[in-house]
């Protein structure tokens, strides 16, 4: 498929990008089991040193897709990130995190040009289930600024975001926050909003 800009499988202790060679980096992952209980095919983002990052780039240009697989254990943090990609605080952030306030309603914003604007950002009603694995998909259609979440196939969270600049991020982190755990299998990043 054209449009699969990134893809990252968590296989055997090893997140290399079968794509683009943008390959993830981490200082200490932990390795666990995936969905499928297979060994060292997921990693547990559990302490501040457990996060990967990915290499700079423009991942998102126009509209997009983040495919992922996710294990949640406790919602006790705030604004615990499945992913940040941006280039440091409040510059050219894409967000989405599994908490917004110490509980399991994830919530999705876009920050750029040192606008932090609640008006664009999603939360959830919906409240995610913990110890079991549900799929995400974190879409974003360009030209409405339409931001919709699907958990496991149902679509939980739709509204309004800030448009999106299509800019190289250096630092772009699954499982970090550009701001001073849990399983995370599998990344994938397409060039359109697949709904």
């Amino acid at each position: 498929d054209s449009s699969l800009v990134n893809y990252w499988p968590i296989n055997k202790g090893s997140a290399k990008d079968l794509i683009n060679s943008a390959h993830l980096t981490s200082a200490s992952p932990i390795w666990t089991n995936d969905r499928m209980n297979n060994q060292l095919n997921a990693f547990r983002i559990k302490s501040a040193s457990s996060y990967f990052n990915a290499p700079n780039g423009i991942y998102f240009q126009g509209s997009f897709s983040v495919l992922t697989w996710l294990k949640i254990y406790n919602c006790s943090g705030l604004s615990q990130r499945v992913f940040d990609f941006g280039n440091g605080q409040d510059s050219d952030n894409i967000i989405f995190s599994y908490t917004s306030s110490r509980n399991c309603r994830p919530h999705y914003l876009i920050v750029k040009n040192n606008i932090f604007n609640n008006d664009y950002k999603i939360i959830s009603n919906y409240v995610l289930p913990t110890n079991v694995w549900i799929h995400l998909a974190i879409l974003y259609e360009f030209s409405s600024r339409n931001g919709t979440v699907y958990v496991n196939g149902i679509k939980r969270m739709e509204g309004a975001l800030l448009e999106l600049n299509s800019v190289q991020r250096t630092k772009c982190y699954f499982g970090k926050s550009n701001w001073p755990g849990d399983d995370v299998s599998r990344f994938l990043i397409y060039n359109l909003d697949i709904n």
